[in-house]
């Protein structure tokens, strides 16, 4: 099981056999991604609780996660 930000990603680990969740804030970004495997969810990387439920519905899915990829980014402002 793969869980990533990343559309091209997806699609190509879903190819091969993987069951990939996909996450975004808003899950209407993803409607590209068609790909049997791939399940999208709804996740705020600056939210503890949004992460945390983005991975207990994956683990609870599948069992466990194999590969991570966190591809997002938070800006920080300042001196």
């Amino acid at each position: 099981m793969f869980l990533t930000k990343e559309p091209i990603r997806c699609e190509e680990f879903a190819e091969r056999g993987c069951i990939v969740y996909a996450t975004s804030r808003n899950v209407e970004t993803m409607e590209s991604l068609s790909h049997p495997n791939i399940r999208k969810i709804a996740l705020q990387v600056t939210s503890d609780e949004s992460v945390r439920s983005a991975i207990e519905q994956a683990v609870s899915d599948e069992g466990r996660i194999d590969i991570l990829v966190n591809n997002a980014g938070v800006g920080c402002y300042g001196a």
